[in-house]
């Protein structure tokens, strides 16, 4: 049977999730701030992992609600988020279990979504204002010089970051970006 373990969530989200559930026969856990010592596959009932004897404590940087998914396939948990949407229920910060992450405490599954969701709201800004830029080219057929720098080096790092990519690194372009946008 599917799982959704969610955690840290208001009483609407946990009414409506826990009808959409009972309609598809998913299996609910509704877990909190107790819970950010635990390991990932302890939390998601697999057989070899045990409750940690930790009390948890109230972190202000997990105050979000997350959900984690188990034994989803592909096309269902998209099918299942798209009926929590029409419902109301968005929940921004969600993962799938995998073999990597069920090793993991929930506190390291928080701060790496955490990290991947600033990262995507980066992203999607940075996008934002490289479309504007590009309207503003093809309306006036030149290329800013310093965009077009921006962009170039903007690229090398999003490229070439790896292990080493840093949130606020990208922050800083996206500031530049933005400055260099709205002064046109």
């Amino acid at each position: 049977m599917a799982l959704i373990i969610l955690f840290n969530a208001n009483d609407i989200e946990k009414k409506k999730l826990r009808i959409l559930c009972e309609k598809d026969q998913v299996k609910l856990k509704l877990i909190g701030m107790e819970a950010v010592d635990q390991k990932v596959g302890y939390l998601a009932e697999i057989e070899g992992y045990e409750k940690i004897e930790s009390e948890g404590e109230h972190l202000d940087q997990y105050d979000f609600t997350f959900a984690f998914f188990k034994d989803f396939e592909q096309n269902d948990l998209f099918e299942f988020i798209d009926k929590m949407r029409a419902e109301g229920v968005v929940i921004e910060h969600k993962a799938g279990i995998t073999p990597t992450n069920i090793k993991w405490t929930l506190r390291e599954l928080l701060e790496e979504n955490d990290q991947e969701h600033k990262t995507m709201q980066i992203v999607e800004e940075i996008n934002g204002y490289l479309s504007k830029a590009s309207k503003i080219k093809e309306e006036s057929g030149e290329e800013n010089p310093q965009i077009a720098k921006l962009v170039k080096e903007l690229n090398h790092y999003f490229q070439t970051a790896g292990e080493d990519f840093d949130v606020n690194v990208a922050k800083e372009y996206r500031d530049k970006i933005k400055s260099l946008v709205e002064s046109l």
